[in-house]
């Protein structure tokens, strides 16, 4: 379901009153492992880089094969991704709603569908993407980091999708699936925060990532071959299966 597609279409979202009175509230972990089950065997933007190394070249890259195998296993075995969470990721966690509070003070734009709210949205049964939030005012949304102090000066030189490509291109990537699966057809922001600089104007940085749509046509030409070669393997090892079965 594409709520900026809806929304455009002035399709209702669905209500909040026809909700069980009884409907158990989940926990944050619950919501965690109902998205991490919803990722498997699909490609996710935030792994869209690892197809997207020699960019140009018209086959997978050693990388991309090693992580269409990876979905082809999540399949054949139905186990969660990992879901490890290090003391950086619990960091970002723990101060992204500050963060986009911050982005939507500076902007003035309210953002949507951010911390457990978030969305996991879906292209056709292969591929998927969860926005850190969405702008549905404008059709866009965002992507936030709450990375340490080194990582957050880095990042305060990005400018534009040039610069983030240059500087992080899994990020770039990243941005760039988000706006094909959310039908965004301008720019996306990319956010980095980091409470801790004394200057308040240190803290909060936001680029503008517009859309390019050539990469973006790469990468599509890039998943379809990491979903045929995911199929395939699955193919694979399914006759072996059935060979040794015969043999018994």
């Amino acid at each position: 379901f594409n709520l900026f597609q809806a929304a455009q279409e002035g399709a209702a979202l669905p209500s909040l009153a026809i909700a069980k009175p009884a409907e158990a509230i989940k926990s944050p972990e619950e919501i965690r492992a109902e998205w991490l089950k919803l990722r498997l065997g699909k490609f996710t933007c935030s792994e869209f880089h690892r197809l997207m190394a020699y960019q140009g070249k018209s086959e997978l890259p050693k990388g991309g094969e090693t992580y269409a195998m990876k979905k082809a296993i999540e399949l054949l075995t139905e186990s969660q991704p990992d879901g490890y969470i290090s003391p950086a990721m619990a960091w970002g966690i723990e101060h992204e709603a500050e963060a986009i509070q911050a982005f939507m003070n500076a902007t003035g734009l309210e953002v949507s569908n951010h911390g457990h709210k978030q969305v996991f949205l879906q292209m056709g049964n292969d591929i998927g993407g969860t926005a850190d939030g969405l702008i549905p005012k404008i059709g866009s949304g965002v992507e936030v980091k709450c990375p340490d102090s080194d990582t957050h000066m880095e990042y305060m030189e990005i400018k534009d999708a040039e610069s983030l490509k240059a500087i992080n291109p899994k990020y770039y990537w990243q941005c760039q699936g988000l706006m094909k699966i959310n039908i965004c057809h301008r720019f996306w922001y990319f956010v980095s925060y980091d409470p801790r600089f004394k200057n308040s104007k240190l803290r909060l940085h936001i680029a503008k990532i517009k859309r390019n749509d050539a990469d973006i046509e790469d990468l599509m030409d890039r998943l379809a071959l990491a979903i045929k070669y995911r199929d395939e393997f699955i193919a694979e090892i399914n006759r072996k299966a059935a060979r040794s079965e015969s043999l018994l």
